[in-house]
């Protein structure tokens, strides 16, 4: 199996896991928005995410702390890469895509995230 073909399996996983029918194109479309009972503490280079399904606390980094700020019902997770891709040009974009759409995925299993 090629790396296209996996990474295609990985995202029809990641929707199927969350509860997502159709396709990656589908899921761009989408503004995610942080559920009001998840809580963040921001600190200095980092912040603390406090999952109220689980009652775990996670420790993110700034640029995860990013991706959170932009999940407010306004940004696409479509723009939410294109504004991360602005920040970091030397990475490629379809490897942005492919860690936001994960990330973006853990955070909605967790019920830190909804759409």
């Amino acid at each position: 199996m090629d790396v296209q073909m996996v990474d295609v399996e990985l995202e029809r996983f990641n929707m199927n896991k969350i509860g997502l029918e159709g396709d990656l194109e589908h899921m761009m479309k989408l503004k995610p928005t942080l559920n009001p009972e998840s809580k963040i503490v921001k600190e200095t280079d980092h912040a603390y995410i406090y999952d109220h399904k689980s009652a775990r606390v996670q420790v993110v980094n700034k640029t995860a702390l990013f991706i959170l700020e932009l999940c407010d019902k306004n940004n696409s997770v479509k723009e939410i890469i294109e504004k991360l891709s602005a920040m970091f040009p030397h990475i490629s974009e379809s490897k942005l895509e492919k860690d936001v759409v994960t990330f973006i995925t853990d955070l909605i299993e967790r019920g830190v995230v909804t759409f």
